[in-house]
Parts: structure tokens; sequence; C-alpha cells
């Protein structure tokens, strides 16, 4: 079975895994329609990394807001997340990378308000 993993919501199996790879991008990538996915990371990550995965080019993030200033300290842990990690394995801008994780990070404070 080797590296093999299901989503028990979904059924959704993927396989394959790579170091770098992070459970939540592959899961919204291969599998958005996913409820689980939906409800652990909200449907602007799911979009997003949709988005991302439509082209390897870098994806213009102004179309959804004004881009964020990203203090030294936030900039410096957001480039420790694995999601970002492996988005940018994948060939994205860091900047691009960056602006979209903490636009994530923003809605999911939101919702848990």
């Amino acid at each position: 079975y080797g590296d093999c993993a299901r989503c028990f919501y979904c059924g959704g199996g993927l396989r394959n895994w790579e170091d770098e790879d992070n459970v939540f991008v592959e899961h919204a990538r291969w599998f958005p329609k996913c409820a689980f996915i939906r409800q652990q990371r909200g449907q602007f990550f799911v979009d997003t990394v949709q988005e991302l995965n439509k082209s390897y080019t870098a994806v213009s993030l102004q179309k959804y807001r004004k881009k964020p200033t990203i203090s030294a300290t936030k900039d410096l842990q957001l480039k420790k997340d694995p999601a970002v990690i492996t988005v940018q394995q994948l060939g994205y801008d860091e900047e691009d990378v960056l602006q979209a994780a903490q636009l994530v990070k923003d809605e999911c404070e939101l919702k848990l308000i």
C-alpha cells in the first residue's frame, strides 16, 4: 500500500507523496468539493489552491483585495509554514505565495471571531 492515504469523509485517495507535500494543499488540489477540507480550511483556501493549480504562472492577488503588508515577524512565520513551502516548491513566486498565505490566514481568523 506504500504511501497511499484516503480521506475518511470524501473517500478521495492520494499517493506518491513527496517530503514537502502538504496534506491540506494536496487534498484541496485534487478533491476541492470535499466538505471536510472546506470546513477545515475554508472555501477561500480551496479556491486559492485551485487558482494556483490552474497554471504555473504567478497569480495576481489584486483581484481578491489589496496586497496586505506583511511584517517581518509574520513573514518569517509564514515562510516556515508547510503549505507555503509546498506551493513555493511548485515554482510560484515567493512574494505571491506569502501574500496568498496571509490572505488565507486573515480569512480564517475572521471566521473564528
